[in-house]
């Protein structure tokens, strides 16, 4: 399939009584999936793109084509989350059929299937170093497993309330630490040696459904149903900054390579960008996408955005001033 090309003139603007600092482009729209977009994830290159759909399909794509390289059927049921590891060799797929799954990005071939979960995988991570690969599940664990074998190191009963689940999970950068945060709206951090909760923090917001690490490991940054992102100190949690601007649920963020931005969106439909120095909304694009599941920022600095349509949409911006 190929991508439908935007002509330059179609450009977004925030609409508010501020004037943005960026301004975005949508230059590609990605067709070929059937149904909903839950997840996305650029390799480190930026060359590609993965996504995972309920039409069951993994897709890789190339960035500057727009067309699909491989289309990868390996699951049977919605593919919700997608990893990709810092090396760009692999990248792991999680599925509401329970099944977490490890691919080799060069021959686009299975590596290894974790099947140990017995209800559905909400979110994948790989340590920095791509050896380990931690999934977190509807089933209220999370599991912590060699990335070329599926031999489980840890198998942690994170939550012991079955209306309580682990929604999101990060690495920290020096692959020492793992942070989940929960539907009952609390931050947690495991230690990777031992599987041990080390630390705990209530945030008293909801439902938080997205959890990061910035990319120097001093920031987490949060986003859930109280329709806030929210960033706080790595060292003790404490909460620095809270960042509204959407009118609905923040079901995805992430920050951009160098750190320095952050990118929500929203069952509002909206992206916003926004300043981690100093909380600013530096901007924001509605992309059609419907009710916003993913967004995340490639190396270079393009944005793709999925969600409940089977269309994918990546975004250039530029700066309209200087902060």
């Amino acid at each position: 399939m190929k991508a439908v090309l935007i002509s330059i003139s179609s450009i977004f603007l925030i609409s508010s009584c501020a004037k943005p600092d960026l301004e975005f482009e949508k230059y590609l729209e990605l067709k070929g999936h059937t149904k909903d977009v839950w997840a996305l994830a650029f390799t480190p290159d930026g060359k590609e793109l993965i996504s995972g759909s309920s039409d069951k399909t993994v897709k890789i794509w190339n960035v500057d084509s727009g067309e699909i390289s491989k289309n990868i059927q390996g699951h049977f049921n919605t593919v919700y989350t997608l990893a990709v590891s810092k090396k760009g060799d692999k990248f792991a797929s999680g599925s509401y059929d329970g099944f977490a799954k490890v691919w080799d990005l060069k021959t686009r071939k299975g590596i290894v299937s974790l099947k140990e979960h017995v209800l559905s995988i909400d979110d994948l991570a790989f340590s920095p170093d791509g050896a380990r690969v931690a999934s977190c599940s509807q089933d209220r664990t999370i599991k912590i497993w060699d990335s070329k074998t599926g031999i489980i190191y840890h198998d942690i009963q994170a939550q012991k309330t079955v209306k309580i689940k682990t929604k999101s999970i990060s690495f920290s950068p020096d692959g020492r630490t793992l942070i989940g945060s929960t539907t009952d709206s609390k931050l947690k951090v495991w230690d990777i040696i031992t599987g041990k909760e080390t630390k705990v923090k209530e945030i008293n917001s909801g439902a938080l459904n997205t959890i990061e690490y910035s990319p120097d490991g001093e920031i987490i940054a949060t986003g859930g149903a109280d329709k806030s992102v929210k960033l706080f100190k790595s060292s003790s949690l404490e909460e620095i900054r809270e960042m509204r601007g959407h009118t609905w649920n923040v079901n995805s963020i992430s920050f951009s390579s160098d750190g320095s931005m952050l990118a929500s969106g929203s069952t509002d439909k909206k992206v916003i960008v926004w300043d981690v120095k100093t909380g600013k909304n530096l901007g924001s694009f509605s992309p059609n996408v419907g009710s916003i599941n993913a967004v995340t920022f490639s190396s270079d600095g393009i944005i793709a955005v999925g969600g409940l349509e089977n269309t994918i949409s990546l975004y250039k911006f530029k700066k309209l001033r200087s902060n």
